[in-house]
């Protein structure tokens, strides 16, 4: 569960989701992508069950751990067959 609408950050972004109860046991990728559709970070991957909670943070970083340049960026969920993607504005 994640208000997933868009957020604004200038430090680390924490990002907390569950699988909603009833939904089967599943795998999930949460990833970050560029107003382009590149792949920027991939902040995580692996099992997930209903009402478990999952926490992850980005610093803003690419997978070279570079800080990205300011902008418009997406992060997309995959899990039990959906998918849900926020906005994140990065400010510097």
């Amino acid at each position: 569960k994640r208000d997933w609408s868009s957020d604004v950050c200038s430090s680390d972004l924490h990002v907390r989701f569950a699988l909603e109860t009833g939904l089967p046991a599943s795998h999930y990728r949460l990833r970050v992508f560029d107003a382009a559709g590149r792949v920027v970070r991939d902040l995580g991957e692996g099992p997930v069950t209903p009402g478990a909670i999952v926490d992850r943070s980005w610093s803003g970083d690419d997978v070279h751990g570079r800080a990205v340049t300011p902008g418009l960026y997406l992060m997309m969920l995959d899990a039990a067959g959906q998918q849900r993607t926020a906005r994140v504005v990065v400010l510097r």
